[in-house]
């Protein structure tokens, strides 16, 4: 039988560009925003069977947007790709 799995949870940001469509004028924005991650990591305890050994593996890694936040108005706001 195979060793157990354990879980992660946390969250993440990442920078990235929003596109935004107005179907009204035929038109689309690109706008830079900051994105809020949520994510779980099932990962293996690996050959030694040991928790948080550099021998763990992930088995599948889901991810969610949780929230986005423009960077119109910030006093630095992220890059534009």
């Amino acid at each position: 039988m195979g060793n157990p799995y354990y879980v992660k949870f946390g969250r993440t940001k990442e920078i990235t560009n929003s596109k935004q469509t107005d179907s009204s004028k035929n038109d689309q924005n690109i706008a830079p925003v900051v994105r809020t991650m949520a994510f779980i990591r099932i990962l293996s305890h690996g050959p030694d069977g040991q928790i948080k050994t550099n021998d763990d593996f992930d088995v599948s890694t889901f991810t969610k947007a949780i929230s986005e936040l423009s960077g119109e108005g910030m006093q630095n706001p992220p890059f534009q790709f």
